[in-house]
């Protein structure tokens, strides 16, 4: 009977150290993706040009993480519109991307957002530059 018990006793002992093995591995399991996924991307965007000329091309120069995509969305008034081509940012982690400027016909700057991605994380922002309709004749 002794050795049945102590049969037992270690059985139990087992099931329960398997039990909490699972539960020790499933609470990390549950916190470890939540704490991967906290990172955003840091972008600045800035004109090269802020008072481009009819028809010209307008040039965004982006800075964020090497490696990102970018890729960029132009609105004026309630127009908008998607810059192309997109561009992936170089070692330096530099892009450019480019627009031809057409005649806004609304009296509002043009803003420009920026939106960067790499890994699951993003990032964005934003900078604007006057119209051609805005600027003063010369």
């Amino acid at each position: 009977m002794r050795q049945v018990n102590r049969l037992l006793v270690v059985k139990i002992g087992r099931m329960l150290s398997a039990v909490v093995v699972s539960a020790v591995g499933l609470a990390t399991l549950t916190i470890s993706p939540a704490s991967a996924s906290s990172g955003a991307l840091s972008c600045t965007a800035t004109v090269l040009d802020s008072r481009p000329h009819s028809y010209s091309i307008v040039t965004i120069n982006v800075s964020t993480k090497p490696g990102a995509a970018v890729s960029g969305t132009e609105t004026a008034g309630t127009h908008s519109w998607s810059m192309r081509p997109s561009a992936r940012a170089n070692a330096s982690g530099k892009a450019r991307l480019y627009q031809k400027v057409s005649a806004v016909p609304k009296v509002e700057l043009v803003k420009v957002m920026v939106r960067v991605t790499m890994d699951g994380s993003t990032g964005h922002c934003s900078t604007r530059y006057t119209p051609p309709s805005l600027l003063p004749l010369t």
